[in-house]
């Protein structure tokens, strides 16, 4: 009985030593595999260098306009008695529109950030220059109905997903070799 027993306990090492043994290259094959694929390419992070390909984009824009007064107010960034020309990129998205828009004022560094959902209804709009940070935030109605500001800490969330929006068009124009360079305005 008790080589019976031994015999059994024998026979149960010896069955799980040869299961283990061959389950061992399918667990290595599929570690190989895994490892030899290549991993998802990492979304870029704003930086000065991509938005100086942002900005260069933007001057070479046909797309002429001006800020809104509304905005330029609310920023003060003009006081609302002269157009305040621009020049502006915009991308279409699923949930609406995103610009980047930059002040043509000679020795300007502003650069606005607007998102307009696509039935116009929610206007954000974000002030920042060349280095990213957001300088100022405001929500406004329907077609830019009273402008406000929003404390920068409440606007933090949605500026970081536009500016990861614009970084990966950016990501995808020429370089420009501008890092830390001033980017100087036309003479208007």
């Amino acid at each position: 009985m008790i080589m019976r027993r031994l015999s059994a306990i024998l026979t149960t090492a010896s069955l799980t030593v040869l299961l283990a043994a061959s389950m061992a290259p399918i667990r290595s094959d599929a570690a190989e595999t895994k490892a030899n694929q290549p991993s998802p390419k990492a979304d870029p992070v704003m930086n000065e260098e991509l938005m100086g390909r942002l900005i260069v984009r933007t001057l070479d824009s046909k797309r002429e306009s001006i800020i809104d007064p509304g905005l330029c107010v609310t920023f003060a960034i003009c006081d609302g008695t002269i157009r305040a020309p621009a020049k502006q990129v915009r991308t279409t998205q699923a949930d609406g529109y995103h610009y980047f828009v930059l002040s043509l004022k000679e020795g300007s560094k502003d650069i606005l950030i607007i998102f307009k959902s696509t039935n116009g209804e929610v206007i954000n709009a974000y002030l920042t220059d060349k280095s990213g940070a957001l300088r100022a935030a405001l929500i406004a109605g329907l077609n830019g109905v009273n402008p406000r500001l929003i404390p920068n800490d409440q606007a933090a969330e949605k500026f970081k997903d536009e500016l990861a929006l614009f970084a990966r068009e950016a990501a995808d124009l020429p370089p420009t070799g501008i890092n830390g360079v001033s980017v100087s305005r036309p003479k208007i």
